[in-house]
């Protein structure tokens, strides 16, 4: 019996004032999404999720900085979705009210406590598909990347943008361990993947060998327009991988 294919879809809007891509990826089909980096605006990415036909069933952050975590609390609670959330941020996570009121002067509770941790090679299954955890520490100790292999789509979280890697500067951060991770984990991935990164620097493309490696050379990028806020990535695939249509 021929494996069922899977329409596939992923949708990000851009959120909050760092302009944070957060991904929606679920199948209509099956009715089923992951939400990953909700950093703000949770109004936004629940009526995302409804236009898409999907209720979200796990939450995901690629770390645990304000931008990508600031949302997890209220969009858990209206949908009932695990946070999974990798176990070297939690301590990070934790602060997070403390870190909004400093930089934004905003009064936001803590995210729920995560229900799973995440660990490097683990497999996390949503919709028929799975995404593999890569752990990639660097931009935060417990910085995360996600792979869904037979879509060939890598959610990079801020690690790595295209043409950029992220930042070091911020407790927790270290250059060698970024670039560590991005050689030695991202690297060896097959050339030829869809990189969707955390944050606006540029609008996610289909992302070569060369233009990943070029990334860690920190050129500059270009941010997504606001009236172009929602973005995505149509694909199909069942036993063998069939397209890939990337919104221009």
């Amino acid at each position: 019996m021929a494996s069922e294919t899977v329409e596939l879809e992923v949708r990000g809007v851009v959120v909050g004032l760092f302009r944070e891509n957060c991904w929606i990826v679920g199948s209509r089909q099956r009715g089923e999404a992951v939400v990953i980096d909700p950093g703000d605006e949770p109004e936004e990415i629940l009526a995302l999720a409804r236009d898409m036909g999907v209720k979200i069933t796990r939450i995901l952050a690629s770390h645990a900085h304000l931008d990508h975590i600031m949302a997890v609390r209220d969009v858990a609670e209206a949908t009932g979705a695990p946070f999974l959330l990798h176990a070297d941020d939690v301590g990070i996570a934790e602060h997070m009210p403390d870190s909004t009121r400093a930089w934004l002067g905003r009064e936001v509770p803590p995210p729920p406590a995560a229900a799973m941790h995440p660990v490097d090679g683990q497999d996390v299954e949503v919709a028929g598909v799975t995404l593999r955890v890569i752990h990639t520490p660097g931009h935060t100790p417990g910085s995360i990347s996600l792979y869904a292999a037979e879509a060939k789509l890598l959610f990079s979280g801020d690690t790595l943008f295209r043409e950029w890697i992220g930042r070091t500067d911020l407790p927790g951060g270290d250059t060698d361990t970024i670039l560590a991770s991005i050689r030695q984990r991202l690297y060896t991935l097959p050339a030829r993947r869809a990189c969707c990164p955390a944050t606006c620097r540029r609008r996610p493309s289909l992302t070569s060998g060369r233009t990943i490696r070029s990334s860690a050379r920190a050129a500059s990028g270009t941010k997504l327009d606001r009236s172009r806020r929602v973005h995505s990535v149509a694909t199909s695939f069942g036993p063998v991988w069939r397209s890939l249509d990337m919104a221009s």
